[in-house]
């Protein structure tokens, strides 16, 4: 025997041996199993089939002359079989793990076309890295030389980052706009170490509601998986002010009025309709003003500051100032009573006479009639004055 081709091959390959002398009589065994012939080339070759179950093996040819050993083994390809791979997604540098039968005979592991680096290798596992530069494809492996796809694939994932966010600053319950790339439904958002709740918007766009606990400033954390990247912009979490209340419920202009709430600051305006209402006096969380001249639509009281602005839940009511339309009778004795009508006439109104104060016996509940007694003055002709 002098050689054979091919050198090696799977169950099934047809081999060629040659060499001198081989007589009708030629007999060839895989060891100790006898080979069917499958043709004859002359008298100086013989083809036969790798059996089943063959492992590599030298080639003996015998005839009545005697027998031959090929100087080599023929190598037995045995090709493997990939089960699973596991996980089926990772960032770079995920290990993968790829089961099966005869792996060992795997010489290289391919994501797509590019070769992943092999840490382990063994008869059911392979272990391989994802290396820089992977994208994803399908898993293939190649042994003796022949490359074979398998069924499983790859998804290369990857890190997440942060472009932008918008707004920068707002009250609890504000909608931030985190702009980036590679997000998804897993994409996890952190603020101060609170869990944010997430619209997601994959894979450029994520929308998170600042909690209602949440104070200060922080970055933004943004988790995919087990990679974080962190806003280098921070977003302020800054509490309006809130009005609670007011006390009196109405009053003239001019008047001071009460206002109670939460989270004043010394920058703190209050405002009744369109007019600032001039300030008298602070102290924490109450702040007293006069009321501006404004129209009488029972306007509404508001703070605010550059925090933000908050409203009373009810409207003040505005007076109007005392004024007299009517005199009856328009003339009569000292002590007689007289009818004053007019509006604005609250409790504590003064009537004046002649600089002489007028008594008050009656002022109606819609403060539009007052019942007085004329004063003990000189006869005299004067117009009737009233104060509120």
């Amino acid at each position: 025997v002098t050689t054979f081709t091919p050198a090696g091959g799977p169950v099934g390959t047809r081999v060629t041996i040659t060499g001198r002398t081989f007589t009708s009589d030629t007999e060839v065994f895989w060891g100790v199993l006898k080979l069917k012939i499958v043709e004859w080339v002359g008298d100086t070759g013989i083809a036969v089939i790798v059996p089943k179950a063959a492992a590599d093996q030298k080639l003996t040819v015998r005839t009545r002359g005697g027998a031959a050993e090929s100087a080599t083994a023929f190598q037995v390809h045995i090709y493997a079989t990939v089960a699973a791979i596991e996980p089926r997604s990772g960032f770079v540098g995920t290990r993968v793990a790829l089961t099966g039968r005869e792996l060992a005979y795997v010489n290289t592991v391919f994501l797509g076309n590019l070769a992943l680096p092999i840490v382990e290798k063994g008869a059911r596992r392979i272990l391989v890295d994802i290396p820089a530069g992977a994208k994803d494809g399908v898993i293939s492996v190649e042994s003796f030389g022949v490359r074979q796809e398998t069924v499983h694939s790859f998804a290369v994932l990857q890190a997440p980052t942060i472009a932008s966010l918008s707004p920068l600053k707002g009250p609890p319950g504000t909608q931030v706009t985190i702009l980036g790339q590679n997000f998804s439904a897993q994409t996890t958002v952190h603020l101060g170490g609170k869990n944010l709740k997430v619209v997601h918007t994959p894979p450029q766009q994520l929308v998170v509601t600042i909690p209602a606990d949440a104070r200060g400033s922080f970055a933004l954390v943004v988790t995919e998986r087990d990679r974080q990247v962190t806003s280098t912009q921070t977003f302020t979490v800054v509490i309006p002010p809130t009005l609670v209340g007011f006390s009196p419920r109405s009053g003239k202009v001019g008047s001071q009025v009460t206002i109670t709430g939460k989270d004043f600051s010394p920058a703190t305006e209050v405002w009744l309709g369109k007019q600032l209402a001039p300030v008298v006096s602070r102290s924490g969380n109450s702040i007293v003003v006069r009321v501006p001249d404004v129209k009488r639509d029972d306007p509404l009281f508001r703070v605010r500051d550059a925090n933000g602005e908050s409203a009373a839940a009810k409207r003040f009511s505005v007076l109007p100032s005392a004024t007299i339309t009517g005199i009856e009778p328009g003339r009569a004795p000292a002590g007689a009573r007289i009818v004053v009508t007019g509006v604005g006439f609250a409790p504590g109104v003064r009537f004046w006479l002649h600089g002489v104060e007028m008594a008050a016996k009656k002022i109606s509940g819609n403060g539009k009639r007052a019942e007085l007694i004329v004063p003990d003055v000189a006869p005299v002709t004067d117009f009737i004055e009233v104060e509120d």
